[in-house]
């Protein structure tokens, strides 16, 4: 967005497309290991924004909506055509501060700088109080992400002394970063590891006792979590000399693998089993009665007699996991 309101879409550069004179070019290097990247991205498309001040903390809802904040309200947007047409706005009694929305673009919730958290519904498009609970006043909020569980949504903020709220309830005092995914919250600690705790467990009293016993992963001192596909386990670390690496968390692929399994989906199941060194023998132990049941249909998929032979090598009477 450029000081004139203006928006500008940018897509990758193919190989055969050609730079115009005077064209607005974006160019991102980036590197890992021994070898370099860089990318070159051009103007795709282009929109004005229709609006008198300045608007900040932009969030984009479902279809063609926006939100966004100036310094004393929150405003709903429309894209049209070339245009952002300013839909509603809504007043605040503080400053807003930050701007997050659940995975489905169904529910935001607005920060204000006086830590009261403000709810938006895009299905009636209204926005009301959510929670007059103050953070401590030696704490600022770093980080906010809203979440479904259930049929409930809550708040998630993370603050600049490394603690980590859910609601008005805390639910770890050391976390250097978090992000949520559409079955996981994932968070990078203090002592460097990586943890993945699922989304319906953060209902339960003992929370803190469940994420101390959930998945591990050591990571990089300092790795901070950029974001998480969802529907996927591919998650992205910044490492703190700048440059962003992939991992894929065990407890991501073994939830994912699990959905595959559930549908009979053998064929994909084992490709990722033996993508991410799982023991084979989950195929069995995720659920034995089903898999008794669909024995000509794993056969049918997996087809290689190679394959076969490797899953019928792996298995053992113990828990695949």
């Amino acid at each position: 967005m450029t000081e004139n309101n203006d928006f500008y879409f940018f897509g990758k550069m193919r190989s055969h497309d050609e730079k115009s004179d005077g064209a607005k070019v974006v160019e991102m290097q980036g590197g890992g290991g021994f070898s370099s990247t860089s990318s070159q991205f051009h103007p795709v498309g282009k929109m004005t924004l229709k609006a008198t001040s300045p608007s900040y903390n932009w969030c984009w809802m479902t279809g063609d909506n926006f939100l966004a904040s100036t310094c004393d309200s929150v405003t709903l947007y429309h894209r049209n055509e070339r245009q952002m047409e300013e839909v509603t706005s809504f007043a605040c009694e503080s400053v807003p501060c930050d701007i997050a929305r659940d995975y489905h673009g169904s529910v935001a919730a607005i920060a204000l700088d006086n830590g009261a958290i403000l709810k938006y519904c895009s299905g009636d498009n209204s926005l009301q109080l959510w929670s007059e609970r103050l953070l401590p006043s030696s704490e600022r909020l770093e980080k906010m992400s809203v979440v479904k569980v259930a049929s409930e949504y809550l708040v998630l903020r993370l603050t600049n002394r490394h603690r980590l709220y859910l609601d008005d309830r805390e639910l770890c005092g050391d976390i250097r970063s978090f992000v949520t995914h559409s079955d996981f919250l994932l968070a990078t600690t203090l002592k460097h590891e990586l943890k993945c705790l699922p989304l319906e467990s953060l209902l339960e009293k003992e929370t803190s006792r469940r994420w101390s016993a959930e998945s591990v992963r050591a990571v990089e001192r300092g790795s901070r979590l950029v974001t998480v596909v969802p529907g996927h386990s591919k998650t992205v670390l910044q490492m703190p000399r700048g440059n962003l690496e992939v991992i894929y968390p065990r407890a991501l692929n073994v939830h994912l693998i699990k959905a595959h399994l559930t549908n009979s989906n053998y064929k994909t199941a084992l490709g990722e089993l033996r993508k991410h060194r799982i023991n084979l023998n989950l195929i069995v132990d995720h659920d034995p009665v089903l898999f008794l049941e669909n024995v000509d249909r794993f056969v049918e998929q997996v087809a290689e007699p190679t394959r076969l032979c490797l899953f019928i090598a792996e298995l053992r009477y113990a828990d695949g996991i």
